[in-house]
């Protein structure tokens, strides 16, 4: 079976980091990314409060 690469698949993924990848890799780095996100704006949530309780101070 022959890989084709569309050209959206090219506009999205330039580097072709992900070309090779099965799909149960894309699945764990989907998950990889969502939880590095979500701590991200855990973390950025957390700072807004902690501002927020310094200028009530």
């Amino acid at each position: 079976v022959e890989d084709v690469v569309t050209e959206e698949e090219i506009a999205v993924d330039r580097a072709g980091v992900y070309a090779r990848l099965g799909r149960a890799m894309l699945v764990s780095k989907i998950f990889e990314l969502n939880d590095l996100m979500l701590e991200t704006a855990s973390s950025q949530f957390y700072n807004a409060v902690a501002q927020i309780h310094a200028l009530n101070a």
